[in-house]
């Protein structure tokens, strides 16, 4: 009766989080999903609802990639551990009930569509069924953006296969398919919003990037084994005719005398260029990227890099809830190899000398590097009491992964990563007007999109603890292997009045060592016909990321038709780059020498201010509307080796946003339309610290849903 009672708990919250989101009160709705995951973890609603909270904070263009993993992790629960029958199996249909007692065998759909008149065009296509034991779904999502700035535009086409089979009351097999395809251009952010890259290609394909097969058997209730299986893949194509590389003199590195001396003297072209035989190449390789810089400089080339990788995964899990506490096993392996193949040429005047320095292309690479990852963890829930839980938990991973495929010059060298992660928070509740969260995570990230498919939970005690990576793209591109710290604190609770009411404080922190391409260059009057020359080389660098947000919220509803709101937020975000082989220091985009010896080590510190007061009104008859007002400001600082930099000013604006719509009988259909910032107001804002989609004029919006 116990377990029965804590999942009519669980489904009561995950049906109160959809009100809720209707409501404008999307902080309350998230605390609700929350609240029932812990009720019950393994309700599927509650786990559908996380996803479906995640998914709105999902970045539309997918520079940003924070939330993804936290996103499908969820959406992999929620289709695993419901029933057949039990709702749509479609991600982007949300699921109002958990009893499939209620639905019925055939087909249904869902279509919603999204145009503004900026450009953007969203598209969400779904069709599902159920049979029997059998369901399915199909789903289509289409998004464009032509961009608010030359070559800012984005164009993607998705498609997701899903299908469930119920083989016995105990044993559910499930499994799904993904494909994409992905064409853009520089949709970096940065404060200026001005043209970065003109002439940056970026193309996706996806065929398929996901095959995934799972298995859920109950052995009683609140007992399960998972089984995930997988094959994710993906082709990736970057080039741009002008890009700006690093060129690093180097000199002292051991043995690298000895391997001059039995080096033939290299030829040049007919252009003065030169060639380097494979044999040379191969054997100056463990000298690249070592040694002492003795000079910085840089120079234009044009690049073209193709990315293929492929991995297998397969992962089990065990969960068992008793009445006090709920226990979770698992173990993950995958294993793989990333293909990348990448061409530099050096941007020169066909009559330069500096021809002499280099090859035709700069840089031809072929690199070929094996991938793998072991992944053990255990999480333990303990009800204390009826209103105090406590958290524990603890992973192990090891990680081979490609020391650098992404930035290059490339190499076809493995880097291991090995750790112990400790997990630990508390949830109390004495009563319902007050709920305490606490919480201290540390995770071993991935490589890239292999990271989501896993079973290992991602939200604990109310805080996400999993991340694709925290540090912006913009700022700092993909990255590998970091390690994540997670600080986080909360407070919230519901009044009499009808006043929810809630307060955080989340501290993250990202730490990444990579390697990043670079031309090396070497000195060998016998070697070089000039000389000295360049090779493709690397340099290591190291990124610490550290975000302080503090938000709070309260909720008012009034009578039975309106809801207001107020927010604030405040982040606080530093990022420290430094080259640590470095000694020149590169500040404001200018190379600058400098002979006292210290390392490049720049800090950028961003300080942003966010406030919403927002009022909804929802009527019986359907109608509804919602008015916005956002407030955001800035500050910006940093030093570069210590020493303060001029930095950009900060910028403080207002935007107002509103909608109004009908909603027809039985939620079947919703129309809206609405105005984004109102007040035509553009901003200067630092990518440093995370924000979510806002418009750069005003901008007028109609959307439609259509569900059968």
């Amino acid at each position: 009766s116990h377990f029965l009672l804590d999942q009519d708990r669980a489904v009561r919250s995950a049906n109160l989080a959809k009100i809720y989101q209707n409501d404008g009160m999307n902080d309350v709705a998230l605390r609700e999903a929350t609240r029932a995951v812990e009720s019950d973890y393994t309700n599927a609603s509650a786990h559908l609802f996380l996803a479906n909270s995640f998914d709105a904070l999902r970045d539309p263009t997918r520079i940003s990639l924070r939330y993804e993993t936290a996103w499908f992790n969820e959406l992999l629960l929620a289709n695993l551990l419901s029933p057949v029958g039990g709702g749509p199996l479609s991600q982007f249909v949300s699921q109002q009930e958990y009893s499939k007692l209620l639905e019925a065998d055939g087909f249904g759909g869902s279509a919603t569509n999204q145009w503004r008149d900026d450009g953007q065009l969203r598209s969400q296509e779904s069709v599902f069924g159920t049979f029997g034991k059998l369901s399915f779904g199909l789903d289509f999502a289409y998004f464009y953006d032509n961009g608010h700035r030359p070559n800012n535009g984005v164009s993607r086409e998705e498609v997701y296969w899903q299908a469930k089979y119920q083989a016995t009351p105990d044993d559910i097999f499930y499994t799904l398919g993904q494909w994409q395809d992905n064409e853009s251009g520089d949709l970096f952010q940065s404060y200026s919003d001005g043209v970065g890259s003109p002439g940056f290609d970026f193309e996706e394909k996806q065929e398929p990037g996901q095959l995934i097969l799972g298995w859920n058997h109950r052995w009683v209730p609140g007992v399960h084994t998972l089984l995930l299986g997988g094959r994710q893949a993906a082709d990736q194509v970057l080039a741009d005719p002008v890009t700006t590389q690093a060129l690093l003199q180097r000199a002292g590195t051991p043995g690298l005398d000895r391997f001059f001396q039995g080096t033939q003297p290299l030829t040049q072209n007919p252009d003065g260029s030169l060639v380097y035989p494979d044999a040379f190449l191969s054997g100056i390789a463990p000298f690249t990227g070592r040694g002492l810089v003795t000079s910085l400089d840089t120079r234009a080339f044009s690049f073209f890099t193709q990315r293929q990788f492929e991995i297998y995964s397969g992962e089990i899990q065990n969960i068992w809830e008793a009445e006090r506490n709920t226990l979770i096993l698992g173990g993950r392996y995958q294993s793989g190899e990333f293909e990348t193949d990448t061409s530099l040429t050096a941007l020169l005047a066909s009559d330069s000398d500096e021809q002499q320095l280099f090859s035709k292309p700069a840089a031809r690479q072929h690199a070929v590097v094996d991938f793998e990852r072991w992944n053990i963890y255990a999480y333990d829930f303990v009800k204390v009491t009826p209103w105090l839980t406590l958290i524990g938990g603890v992973t192990w991973d090891q990680l081979d992964h490609p020391d650098n495929f992404r930035n290059p010059p490339v190499n076809a060298r493995t880097d291991r990563d090995e750790r112990w992660s400790g997990k630990g928070g508390f949830t109390l509740s004495p009563a319902r007007w007050l709920t305490i969260r606490g919480l201290y995570t540390e995770a071993q990230g991935g490589v890239t999109f292999e990271d989501s498919l896993r079973l290992e939970p991602v939200q604990l005690a109310g805080f996400n603890q999993s991340y694709r990576t925290i540090i912006s793209e913009s700022i700092a591109g993909s990255v590998e292997a970091p390690v994540y710290h997670n600080w986080g604190i909360s407070a919230e609770g519901e009044l009499p009045t009808r006043t929810w009411w809630g307060a955080s404080l989340n501290i993250l922190a990202e730490d990444v060592k990579r390697t990043v391409g670079t031309f090396d260059g070497f000195t060998d009057f016998s070697t070089f016909p000039v000389g000295f020359g360049y090779v493709p080389g690397g340099t290591p660098e190291t990124l610490a990321y550290r975000e302080e947000v503090f938000s709070a919220m309260l909720n008012q509803i009034v009578g039975r038709q309106f809801a207001f709101g107020v927010g604030y937020r405040h982040t606080r975000a530093e990022l420290r780059d430094t080259f640590p082989q470095i000694l020149p220091l590169a500040a404001s985009a200018n190379v600058i020498q400098q002979a006292t010896g210290k390392r490049a080590d720049r800090l950028d510190e961003a300080a942003l201010h966010e406030l919403l007061f927002s009022a909804n009104w929802n009527s019986p008859t359907g109608v509804f509307a919602r008015a916005e007002a956002r407030w955001y400001s800035q500050d910006l600082d940093g030093t570069v080796s210590g020493e303060r930099i001029n930095g950009l000013p900060g910028d403080d604006f207002w935007q107002f946003d509103v909608s109004a719509g009908y909603r027809f009988h039985r939620n079947l259909c919703e129309i809206s339309a609405g105005v984004l910032n109102l007040s035509d107001t553009n901003y200067q804002l630092s990518p440093l610290t995370y924000t979510n989609d806002i418009p750069r004029e005003r901008t007028f919006v109609v959307r439609c849903r259509l569900s059968f």
